[in-house]
């Protein structure tokens, strides 16, 4: 069996794919896992593949994708999974209300399932993951199934629990339930306990490549639908899947064409017509609908693209200041802007510090 094609649907990671791969080979796998990385990477795509690979019927090639406990996974219905995420919000706990959001999980599911664990739900989820949710894994280890095979617990976000139940989730670790792996997965690990973190196998999933984005589109999307280069959305992308699918929206679009105005005023613009061109950029921004969050990750973007530029074909001592006070003064800009002061003055002063920087890397 290659040990390559034991994650053959997850995107990248290959250093992780062959740490674990040797785990499997040896029967060495860990009872606890904090999977921490940003959002779009593929560590709940990851977690489902080894969940696979691990009680697969036939094991052949990795995961067979047919048997009953494959397909039972891909549509997260299986007894061997119990899948933790903050309550749907409850507006009334009448019949109704409950048959629709049972309805709508299995939809979610199924979705998710046909991404093989890629992207978030499409519907809101509650604010916390209780105690009492996590007092449920116990009457889950009580369940005896036919099969002979592994129990997974997934907890994502695992950050979203309360302090109550990480306490309740910790006493679980420290006697974990026979043939019962647990993996929790967060994209901010400092909220956990540091108890509950020294209890797990600790595994750290990197931005994905431009390149593995690239493979993504290239499998995943309509390419008679697609109409713009995939190189250039995958760089766009900033190494997220989430990120990718973000920017094919509607919303996402107007957000890129934005943050195209906005990089060419800054790049090739010069005075007088800068003057207009932030002119019009407040105007667009004021007209388009866009939320100001997103306007800010916009100008946080922008400054990464415009400081990666002013490294050129080498990084002295004058490039990296540069870059770092690039990156500052689109900071302080933000911080500027929150306090509501003239957002016409500020852009000014913004783009002449960034000129400033660009002229010293050009000597």
């Amino acid at each position: 069996m290659e040990k390559l094609n034991f994650f053959k649907d997850v995107y990248g990671q290959e250093k992780i794919k062959e740490k674990f791969s040797r785990a499997i080979d040896n029967k060495r796998l860990h009872h606890a896992y904090l999977f921490s990385g940003p959002a779009g990477i593929g560590k709940e795509a990851f977690a489902l593949e080894l969940m696979k690979i691990i009680n697969c019927e036939t094991q052949a090639n990795g995961y067979c994708g047919k048997c009953r406990s494959c397909r039972e996974l891909k549509s997260y219905s299986s007894e061997d999974l119990f899948y933790i995420f903050p309550d749907i919000n409850k507006k009334a706990d009448t019949q109704k209300i409950r048959q629709e959001n049972s309805e709508l999980l299995e939809k979610a599911f199924e979705e998710k399932g046909n991404r093989n664990g890629y992207g978030k739900f499409s519907f809101s989820v509650g604010k916390t993951i209780t105690i009492d949710q996590i007092k449920n894994i116990r009457k889950y280890s009580q369940y005896n199934s036919i099969r002979k095979s592994k129990k997974f617990v997934v907890i994502y976000p695992a950050d979203k629990m309360n302090k109550e139940a990480q306490n309740s989730l910790l006493k679980v670790l420290e006697e974990p339930p026979v043939n019962f792996h647990f993996i929790l997965i967060t994209e901010n690990r400092t909220l956990l306990l540091q108890t509950i973190v020294s209890r797990c196998q600790n595994i750290d999933f990197p931005q994905l490549r431009a390149k593995e984005i690239e493979r993504y589109i290239e499998l995943n999307l309509d390419r008679s639908e697609i109409d713009f280069v995939p190189a250039e959305m995958a760089e766009r992308a900033e190494g997220s899947i989430d990120n990718l699918m973000k920017l094919l929206s509607v919303s996402g679009r107007k957000l890129m064409v934005l943050e195209d105005k906005l990089v060419d005023l800054f790049r090739n613009s010069t005075p007088p017509a800068t003057i207009d061109l932030i002119d019009d950029f407040i105007a667009v921004r004021k007209n388009s609908g866009i939320p100001e969050a997103d306007i800010e990750t916009i100008f946080k973007v922008v400054a990464t693209r415009l400081a990666r530029e002013l490294k050129g074909d080498g990084l002295g001592k004058v490039e990296r200041e540069s870059m770092e006070l690039v990156i500052k003064s689109f900071s302080n800009f933000l911080y500027m802007v929150k306090r509501n002061l003239n957002y016409r003055i500020l852009m000014i002063n913004l783009y002449l510090n960034y000129r400033e920087e660009l002229k010293k890397c050009k000597m």
